[in-house]
């Protein structure tokens, strides 16, 4: 969250508050390398009929 406000004329005051999320890593290789495995297994059937 991000709060802005000004004082004076001249003078501003600015708060960040970062908070970070969860990256939830096993489930997101788990679906990149079945996504990798299914794609060369689709293209590798195709190349052996045709």
């Amino acid at each position: 969250m991000i709060n802005f406000w000004q004082v004076l004329a001249r003078e501003f005051h600015v708060n960040v508050d970062i908070f970070p999320a969860a990256v939830p890593e096993p489930a997101t290789l788990l679906l990149l390398g079945s996504g990798v495995v299914g794609v060369a297994a689709f293209s590798r059937k195709f190349r052996v009929r045709g």
